[in-house]
């Protein structure tokens, strides 16, 4: 039931947190390294003849970009880049090579993965402005008339899209988007002998995957991901439907449980990875917001199927390598609370960073893609070191974020990697755990809202008196004794205190202090 070939056994080494942060600078110092303006990343041996400069979220340039600005602005990484120069290159190229490369008609859909409404995801986090979010807006409502196709191409990726773009803009317009696509979604679900599933319509064939790519799994993580809008009797329906269809089309083991491509079940082709098989499917319903006994015993199946096949043999990569099945154990101990998870997901990371190091001796340089490249596994080894799943393996920006569309500088990172500099002219909702948003409500006017997620708060080893400087130098802030002092403990209530801060955003009051609100919200 495990193909042999496609699975190696672990690595000895044993877990070293700073064998791991040190592999995670070499990857984004290395791609870094190889970053050209104009032809942004050479190809890899291993992308199946895919040329240079590939610019797609999934495999190329738009990827690699939003996950270096990611590891360095959660601290993860010092080296940096700004990369905001590239954009309009980095959007035409997308364009055309979407065009050239897509089936016939694909290029009329919003593709997350493969077109321009992934890459203008990643221009709003760098340079947001109302005309990109007037681009991502039509991509992702032209998927209302089309073929839903699945999580890369369609319309689940276009409700991904809005989940993320609401929390940039704080615009309703993207729920309202998000509930119609919902509804459509919801709607042609079809009953099936192997339970509730969609057919897919895709490549000029129609058939019933299952995983979180091209199938069952992918056309639900955005209903998870948006499960807030959803209503009650359509979460209702998702928390009865999703646990049934993963049942009928389970494949029981001793060694675990795992699921094929394909819901057809005289099918026997056992891949074991992220994209086909048990990981993903773990990955995609261990964050399920609902829990059957049976589901728990499924899910718990499919980690043990991942780690009696081991390790994959094709690399350390998300979609199909090591880094990826390990995410199916950090979601696992996050379900749980079972340390053995995390055991598991960390000896895949040792296992993971000994394939890195072999491929790059082998080619002399490392693999530049988000899904199938190293700063994939960057960002799963930091994850490791966290024990904590945080980028959900689900989308360009499964982190949340903040984003400003009124015309202001946009977010820089700052000196102190958690904190982002947003030019705003209001408060906007920051829920990344750590993160600081710095609002200027007016000249030489900060304010600090900080949203504390339970347990984690800010652990950071502020130190008073440091200087936090964006750019320009309006984003200044400085860390003052009672900030301190309140942002390194925890409560489950909201806060308002008040702490001085020094501003420089008017030359005329440049150095003056002014006392702002910090206002933390714990949940």
């Amino acid at each position: 039931m495990i193909t042999a070939g496609r699975h190696r056994p672990l690595a000895q080494d044993v877990w070293d947190e700073s064998a791991v942060r040190a592999a995670i600078e070499e990857i984004a110092v290395d791609a870094i390294a190889h970053f050209h303006p104009d032809t942004f990343w050479p190809a890899h041996p291993s992308d199946d003849g895919v040329g240079d400069g590939d610019p797609s979220f999934y495999k190329g340039a738009a990827g690699v970009i939003w996950a270096l600005d990611y590891l360095h602005r959660i601290g993860a990484t010092r080296v940096a880049e700004d990369f905001r120069p590239v954009l309009p290159k980095l959007m035409e190229q997308t364009i055309i090579d979407f065009k050239a490369s897509s089936p016939t008609d694909y290029e009329k859909h919003g593709s997350l993965l493969r077109g321009d409404m992934g890459t203008g995801l990643l221009a709003m986090r760098l340079v947001p402005t109302l005309s990109l979010a007037d681009l991502v807006y039509g991509r992702a409502e032209a998927n209302n008339g089309l073929p839903i196709r699945e999580l890369m191409w369609g319309m689940p990726g276009s409700m991904v899209a809005a989940v993320h773009m609401a929390e940039m803009t704080q615009e309703a317009r993207w729920r309202g988007l998000f509930e119609v696509q919902a509804a459509r979604l919801l709607a042609e679900l079809e009953d099936t002998p192997q339970g509730p599933l969609w057919t897919q319509d895709l490549y000029g064939a129609k058939d019933r995957f299952l995983g979180p790519v091209h199938g069952f799994a992918g056309n639900v993580i955005p209903l998870l991901l948006g499960w807030d809008w959803l209503t009650t009797a359509q979460q209702a329906h998702v928390a009865e439907f999703a646990p049934k269809t993963l049942e009928a089309n389970a494949w029981r083991y001793e060694v675990g449980t795992t699921w094929g491509p394909r819901s057809k079940r005289e099918k026997r082709l056992f891949i074991c990875q992220h994209c086909h098989g048990a990981p993903g499917m773990v990955t995609t319903f261990a964050d399920a917001p609902f829990a059957t006994p049976e589901l728990d015993v499924l899910l718990l199946d499919g980690g043990r199927f991942a780690w009696a096949a081991g390790p994959l043999t094709k690399g350390s990569n998300l979609c199909h390598g090591t880094g990826g099945n390990g995410y199916a154990f950090l979601k696992l101990y996050r379900r749980t609370k079972d340390p053995v998870w995390l055991d598991r997901a960390r000896q895949f990371a040792m296992t993971a960073i000994v394939q890195y190091r072999g491929s790059q001796i082998a080619v002399g340089r490392g693999r530049y893609s988000l899904w199938t490249g190293d700063v994939g596994l960057a960002i799963y080894l930091w994850d490791c070191i966290r024990g904590e799943p945080s980028c959900g393996m689900h989308g360009p920006l499964s982190e949340h974020s903040s984003a400003c569309l009124e015309g202001v500088k946009p977010a820089v990172t700052a000196d102190l990697p958690d904190l982002m500099f947003i030019g705003l002219s209001r408060t906007v909702r920051q829920s990344m755990p750590f993160d600081c948003s710095f609002c200027r409500a007016g000249p030489s006017y900060i304010w600090v809202m900080a949203h504390l997620h339970g347990g984690f708060c800010f652990r950071r080893n502020w130190r008073e008196g440091m200087m936090a400087v964006g750019k320009p130098p309006s984003g200044r802030c400085l860390i003052t004794k009672e900030f301190l002092s309140f942002s390194t403990g925890y409560s489950n209530k909201c806060h308002e205190i008040t702490a001085a801060v020094s501003a420089s955003g008017n030359p005329a009051k440049n150095n003056v202090h002014h006392q702002s609100p910090i206002q933390a919200c714990g949940k």
